[in-house]
């Protein structure tokens, strides 16, 4: 088994100035010292919210932050830091330290606020997964992993790296699933069936990667390529993520989550869809008429061109797979649904308004976290090879 203490930064000499171990005992003291801070702030902030008045003429601790905060603000607005000829900086540390309690505040809100920084050090900086770039290696890796959870196991997506060959306790990995959660480099929403729907998406990925010119250093548009490529790259964590969202969402026929919003569900009206399976019909029974030797194949085409018009009209994926009676109706769906997840194909595809520089085709949403239909897809790219 390695060594856990490899996921220990190092310094620039090399040594580490502490173990695995170390660093979540003062990750957990941490912790708890801020929790303590809080409810102190809290009784304070209870304070300055409440709304009693006062009849005496002592200030009260309310009166005393908001005047303190008043020449806090002042300074802010005023370059010189002068008002009447009085220094505002060394008015506010006088009030600073003339109120024993707004000292106090003040010093639990700096504590708190200094704990939390030593907190993300240790998360973003003292713990690191470097461990992993000489003996896995992936051009998407070049940055950083892109990791899943699958039962104990933290993984790469990309390069395979994984923390099972370390003898992790369940602190030890707890704190490991939150750096890479904390550095947004965790596919939080994946699940363990959705692994074809990354491998299909990889795969596209690595298509768009094989495409790309080699950068000429020589040229006088080097610089502006080589950003044009790195941030092509830095997206590709990100259409992970969002795949995986939508795919879910679609799965679920929920349309809006908090933060993402599935566009065109039901692209096609249901007069549109109507008239184009009509057509295709007619299409099919002229086919089903001739001779030709492409006969099978153009009968599978209508076949895959009746799913991609299902899919387009708001059908459920997965219901569709559902109701499939038998492998080549399979193979269509999968071949339709694989099509309209291709924006190139959407595009030229005739089913979408083009009027608007092709927004709708661009835009529009095709997932399906479904792990038969997108373990089929790769079945047929591996026959294809």
């Amino acid at each position: 088994m390695k060594n856990v203490n490899d996921f220990v930064n190092t310094n620039f000499f090399g040594k580490q100035s502490g173990t695995l171990k170390d660093y979540i005992e003062e990750y957990n003291k941490i912790n708890k010292n801020i929790e303590a801070l809080k409810l102190k702030k809290k009784q304070y902030d209870d304070l300055i919210n409440s709304n009693e008045k006062n009849d005496s003429s002592d200030l009260t601790f309310k009166e005393k932050y908001v005047i303190y905060t008043m020449i806090k603000n002042a300074i802010l607005r005023d370059k010189e830091q002068t008002y009447f000829g009085i220094d505002l900086y060394s008015l506010k540390s006088k009030f600073e330290y003339l109120y024993n309690d707004l000292y106090e505040y003040l010093s639990v809100i700096g504590g708190i606020n200094t704990l939390e920084e030593r907190r993300r050090d240790i998360i973003n900086e003292d713990i690191t997964f470097n461990c992993f770039n000489s003996e896995s290696y992936s051009e998407h890796c070049l940055e950083s992993h892109s990791f899943v959870v699958e039962e104990n196991e933290l993984k790469c997506v990309y390069c395979g790296a994984t923390t099972k060959d370390y003898p992790l306790s369940k602190e030890e990995f707890e704190l490991l699933v939150l750096c890479a959660k904390q550095r947004g480099i965790l596919l939080e929403e994946f699940k363990k069936e959705d692994w074809p729907l990354l491998q299909v998406i990889i795969e596209k990925q690595n298509y768009r990667r094989s495409l790309r010119p080699e950068l000429d250093i020589l040229a006088e548009d080097y610089l502006d390529k080589a950003e044009e490529q790195f941030y092509d790259d830095e997206y590709e964590f990100t259409e992970l993520r969002i795949s995986l969202v939508r795919a879910h969402m679609l799965d679920a026929q929920t349309y809006e989550g908090q933060k993402v919003k599935v566009k065109n569900p039901k692209y096609l009206s249901d007069d549109k869809k109507k008239e184009l399976l009509e057509n295709l019909e007619k299409e099919l029974d002229e086919i089903q008429k001739t001779n030709s030797r492409f006969k099978p194949l153009l009968i599978e085409q209508c076949k895959t061109a009746k799913y991609e018009i299902l899919i387009l009209s708001g059908e459920h994926i997965p219901t569709l797979l559902k109701e499939t009676i038998n492998e080549d109706e399979k193979i269509a769906l999968t071949k339709a649904y694989y099509n309209l997840s291709d924006s190139d194909f959407r595009v030229n595809s005739g089913y979408f308004d083009s009027s608007h520089r092709n927004n709708d085709a661009i835009f529009y949403d095709c997932y399906t976290a479904n792990p038969e239909i997108n373990s089929k897809i790769l079945e047929m790219k591996l026959r294809r090879k």
